[in-house]
């Protein structure tokens, strides 16, 4: 799009006619005559009807404009909606007989010279000018273009409900795109893919089973051949039994763990903030008292074990029933929060019940003041992690002659600061995608329960009896370093993130190197995201990294973390890089070019 067009959608004017030559003349090699149409934007009148198109989809509605100063604000039909708009996502709506209804004035004011169909888009230099045939029939070639444009836009007859907004979802482990300021405000509705077919409902189904049977997989393996654990990759020479895969004693365990995190989350300790916007114009209020519960349960558990003789080796023993019953509870709790979204009405657009199970139909659902996505999200899954840590930790001390090795020491040390640090910045998750744009469905409540906590501590397990022996103490310092360097690079990316989608204005990121788009919000070019798109993962990469070098080089099992959460990060870089297109447009790619890595700097 030509500069005088980027002005014209900025103001709602239509270019001069010297103008729109320019552009045609610039652009007419590589632009269709839907693009063009769009190009030439007419300005609307207060209380003209027209399609506009839903912020975030590709469907157009029926609404009507409300104010035109500066950008367009409609009032959609039907529903007590509105949104500002970009003059170029606001069009005419056809007539039954299928001619734009613009009021004459309108008309008139909008000739802009523009070529018939007839003509060839590369000119010549003998076709500089615009002919007179042309200007003639300004108004009527203009409005044929509308018609097209109209035609070839997806339209919904219905009126829109705060539910009905269409975006891209994203893994259930991941964590958010290339930083922009002041984010588009979103209903209680989660994004949901602008289509569903038989491929994503494929993907669904393999989900499923993966979800559940990952973690279920990786801790029976080195479990299959007895008592003696082999840690040798392979498919389990044989399969648990009911016995060794279910126990009341544990879903009791996990239940009553569920319910006192609940009881901390609750507790009047803490600061209450606000999320980001919904789409209404509220935000939600959270009580920000992660890192309390964090260290009540340290501290309970310690406890536990000094003055009531809490059996430790319990939990290893029953690692699988354990996780087994948060498998039950999870997909129990999933199917009450879908059921609850159906009674309330608030569920997602996609159109499938399936869909909206996995992916979720409500964005934060809530019991009372609990929101329930954000508490696990934060609470029992990573909290829990800790503790089985522990549990391991203690086990390991009782197998070695009450000797701790120093990379059980360096592990458990590691993952105790990874999770402290989650919960002491626990606020920063509310501007992440996962509480933004995500539904809180079967995935991101398997993520968080099921595959945190009972694969996540594998490099611990693996550590209590094996480990290597030969390391220098040079290995060891560049072990921590890289864990030290994977931390900074992680922790600094997600605070200048969210600082940046809190206040532009902050005096922490005012002094970044910013490219603004044409939406008005911002991507940093500069510090850590100016050398890729991505140095949040790429900092949790390094530290997952170090965390398996702990466990040496015999086996590669226990390297399993280091090579989901690659995938899973490449997969959302990925799935980033198309939402962010789709979003930016033009500014997207040009963006790009001033920073072309995207997750590892020179290579990808």
């Amino acid at each position: 799009m030509s500069s005088s067009v980027r002005r014209s959608s900025r103001t709602g004017r239509s270019p001069s006619r010297r103008q729109s030559g320019a552009a045609t003349s610039n652009n007419s090699a590589s632009s269709s005559k839907t693009n063009a149409a769009r190009g030439r934007v007419l300005r609307f009148d207060i209380g003209t009807q027209v399609l506009a198109e839903w912020e975030g989809s590709d469907k157009y509605y029926p609404a009507t404009i409300v104010d035109n100063r500066g950008r367009y604000t409609v009032k959609f039909d039907g529903s007590n909606t509105t949104q500002r708009l970009l003059a170029s996502q606001v069009i005419l709506s056809k007539t039954p007989q299928g001619r734009s209804r613009t009021p004459p004035r309108q008309r008139q004011s909008s000739r802009t010279p523009t070529r018939s169909r007839s003509r060839s888009r590369s000119r010549s230099p003998a076709r500089g000018s615009v002919g007179r045939n042309t200007k003639r029939k300004a108004t009527k070639s203009i409005a044929k273009e509308l018609e097209a444009v109209a035609a070839a836009t997806p339209v919904s007859t219905k009126a829109p409900t705060e539910s009905e907004v269409k975006k891209e979802t994203t893994s259930a482990t991941t964590k958010p795109d290339p930083v922009a300021a002041s984010p588009s405000p979103v209903t209680n509705a989660p994004a949901t893919p602008v289509s569903y077919g038989w491929a994503d409902a494929f993907s669904l189904c393999i989900t499923f089973f993966i979800m559940p049977g990952i973690p279920f997989l990786v801790n029976w393996i080195p479990r299959s051949d007895g008592d003696q654990f082999n840690w040798r990759l392979r498919w389990p020479s044989r399969w648990p039994t009911c016995q060794q895969l279910w126990d009341w004693q544990a879903f009791y365990m996990v239940l009553v763990w569920v319910s006192f995190q609940a009881g901390l989350a609750l507790l009047p300790f803490g600061k209450v903030v606000e999320g980001l916007p919904l789409r209404d114009g509220t935000r939600l209020k959270y009580r920000i008292n992660g890192f309390f519960a964090f260290l009540v349960s340290v501290a309970g558990f310690i406890w536990m074990c000094c003055y009531q003789k809490f059996a430790v080796e319990m939990v290893a023993d029953k690692l699988l029933q354990l996780g087994t019953a948060t498998a039950v509870l999870t997909f129990a709790l999933c199917v009450l929060i879908f059921i609850k979204a159906k009674l309330e009405g608030t569920t997602s657009p996609s159109g499938s019940w399936f869909f909206d199970f996995f992916m979720g139909s409500e964005l934060n659902p809530r019991i009372g003041d609990l929101d329930l996505k954000f508490f696990f999200i934060c609470r029992p899954g990573l909290i829990g992690w800790i503790i089985i840590d522990f549990c391991l930790l203690s086990v390991h001390l009782k197998e070695n002659d009450m000797t701790l090795s120093t990379p059980m020491i360096l592990i458990t040390a590691f993952q105790f600061c990874y999770v402290a640090d989650a919960l002491w910045w626990e606020e920063n998750a509310l501007v992440g995608i996962d509480t933004v744009n995500l539904g809180f469905g079967y995935v991101t409540a398997f993520a968080c329960n099921v595959w945190v906590p009972f694969s996540y501590t594998l490099q611990n397990q693996y550590l209590i009896k094996n480990g290597p022996t030969n390391l220098s103490w040079y290995c060891y310092g560049g072990i921590v370093a890289l864990n030290a360097l994977g931390y900074v690079m992680y922790r600094s990316a997600n605070n200048t993130k969210a600082q940046l989608r809190r206040d532009p204005n902050c005096i922490e990121v005012k002094d970044l190197e910013m490219m603004e788009t044409s939406s008005g919000n911002k991507l940093i070019i500069s510090g850590l995201w100016g050398m890729c798109h991505h140095p949040n993962y790429l900092g949790d990469l390094l530290m997952a990294l170090s965390w398996c070098l702990l466990c040496g080089c015999n086996y590669s099992l226990p390297y399993y973390y280091f090579g989901s959460l690659l995938l899973i990060l490449i997969d959302r870089e990925r799935e980033d890089w198309n939402r962010c297109h789709r979003k930016y447009g033009d500014d997207w790619l040009q963006y790009c070019q001033i920073v072309p890595w995207r997750l590892f700097p020179g290579f990808y």
